[in-house]
C-alpha cells in the first residue's frame, strides 16, 4: 500500500506540468516554441506588434521538420497520461468501495443510518 500512494502521488504531481507542456506543444505555445528554438529546432517565433500594449509572440512549429513527429508522441502520451491517469483512478476507487457490512452484505451503515448501495 505504501507503495501504490507513493506512484499515486509522483503521478498526480506530475500530471498537470506535464499536461500543461503536451498541450503547448501541440498547440506550438510561445514559450514551447521559444525553448524549442533555443534547442536548436528551427522554430519561426514572430512578435506581433499591432497592439503595443500587448505585445504577442507567436510561433510557426511546422517549419520543423520533427514537429509532426513530436506532436504525434505527445497526443498519444496525453491520451494514455492526462486523460488514462484520471479514468483509471476512478475505476480503482469504484473497485475498491465498501459494500454492505460482515452482518449484511446488502447494506451499509453511517453514523446518520442506512446508506443507499444503488449506485455501488
Amino acid at each position: 500500500m505504501l507503495a501504490i500512494r507513493y506512484i499515486f502521488t509522483a503521478a498526480f504531481s506530475l500530471y498537470l506540468p506535464v499536461s500543461r507542456s503536451i498541450f503547448e506543444v501541440l498547440v506550438c505555445d510561445s514559450t514551447m516554441g521559444k525553448a524549442l528554438n533555443s534547442l536548436g529546432a528551427s522554430v519561426q517565433c514572430t512578435i506581433d506588434t499591432s497592439k503595443p500594449e500587448l505585445s504577442q509572440v507567436s510561433c510557426d512549429c511546422s517549419t520543423w521538420s520533427l514537429y509532426i513527429f513530436v506532436a504525434i508522441v505527445c497526443g498519444v502520451f496525453g491520451v494514455i497520461f492526462t486523460l488514462g491517469l484520471p479514468y483509471r483512478t476512478y475505476q480503482l476507487i469504484q473497485r475498491n468501495k465498501p459494500v454492505g457490512s460482515r452482518e449484511n452484505p446488502d447494506k451499509r451503515y453511517d453514523e446518520t443510518g442506512l446508506v443507499s448501495t444503488m449506485f455501488v
